[in-house]
């Protein structure tokens, strides 16, 4: 049988310091109030309960002494002490930049506000592309909590209060402006909509819905 290569493995988490020790677990009742002097102090110098307990038998064994035993706790609470300094040093500098961001960001919508404004005075935007503008927010605020409508519905939900005849004419005009004809729907690009006819109802009875942009994977 071939002599298997086995390869030496340093002690990690959870395993024995030193080769041949055990590992053992051991449970002992204390008092509440010890119990709690004990979890504070471990948390206080960041050590592990094995550890703390380690080094308080071998002070009771003699192996350290008590002034060696203060040094090693000095320099732990040292030690914790200074990372908490960085901590706070790390945090108070992501606060800054979290406050800078948010004041860049204001200043960009401010930016963008004014630019637009500007725009659409110069006339530079279409007024067509102003109108598809805000007549889409409009349209797609009121398909947020709808799946999807009549296009009566959404005439009353838009505020249109026109009835019968004029009422026919405004949505025929409305799918005249917006909508062109692809397969068996119209869809409106510039609004986000796809209007869904249907021959049992008239056009106030069509389906209106989200248009779904399907992107390429």
């Amino acid at each position: 049988m071939p002599r298997r290569n086995y390869q030496r493995r340093t002690a990690g988490p959870g395993r024995p310091r030193k080769y041949g020790e055990d590992m053992k677990k051991f449970q002992a009742p204390v008092p509440e109030s010890t119990h709690d002097r004990l979890y504070a102090l471990k948390e206080r110098l960041g050590v592990p309960f094995s550890e703390l307990l380690t080094w308080l038998v071998d002070l009771a064994e003699g192996k350290i002494d008590e002034v060696e035993l203060k040094a090693k706790v000095k320099h732990l609470m040292e030690a914790l002490e200074q990372e908490r300094k960085e901590k706070d040093k790390l945090l108070q500098e992501y606060e800054r930049l979290v406050r800078d961001y948010e004041k860049l960001q204001l200043k960009f919508e401010d930016c963008c506000k004014k630019l637009q404004e500007q725009l659409e005075k110069s006339g530079a935007i279409p007024a067509r592309e102003r109108e598809a503008r805000d007549l889409r927010d409009e349209v797609q605020r009121v398909l947020s909590m709808y799946p999807e409508l009549k296009l009566l519905e959404l005439f009353r939900r838009l505020g249109y209060s026109e009835k019968g005849e004029a009422l026919m004419k405004k949505a025929e005009a409305f799918q005249k402006r917006w909508f062109v004809l692809e397969g068996k729907v119209f869809v409106s690009k510039e609004l986000g909509l796809v209007l869904e006819p249907s021959h049992e109802v008239g056009l106030l009875g069509w389906k209106v819905r989200k248009l779904e942009v399907m992107s390429d994977v």
